[in-house]
């Protein structure tokens, strides 16, 4: 009860960790529909809910879709950690034509173009 879903491939091997330390017997259905409990994210509850209705039922497999599509949006950053919301994007206020280009962060108004 203490899982909590943040990225899916975190939360697959805690849950092998602790089925296996504790030998908890569960059939994958049972962890799925655990996983699907926990998951905030309508998208995410949506990918289980087909994998549910489907005949084969692998904790693993739907973990695996899940991962990539949290790599795909970028949910999860480079390092595997969760990206925080509050990170702001950078956007050029001002560009020259003519080859040179002289950009300026839209956000610290700092120029960070080249020559």
């Amino acid at each position: 009860d203490n899982l909590r879903f943040k990225l899916a491939g975190d939360f697959y091997n805690d849950v092998v960790s602790i089925t296996s330390r504790y030998d908890i017997p569960k059939m994958e259905t049972e962890l799925v529909k655990l996983m699907a409990g926990k998951v905030s994210n309508p998208s995410y509850t949506n990918m289980i809910m087909d994998h549910l209705n489907g005949t084969n039922h692998s904790l693993d497999k739907i973990c695996d879709q899940i991962g990539v599509i949290q790599r795909l949006t970028k949910v999860v950053s480079q390092n595997g950690t969760a990206k925080a919301r509050s990170e702001k994007e950078v956007q050029l206020a001002s560009a020259e034509e003519g080859g040179m280009f002289e950009g300026v962060c839209g956000n610290c108004n700092k120029k960070c173009g080249y020559k």
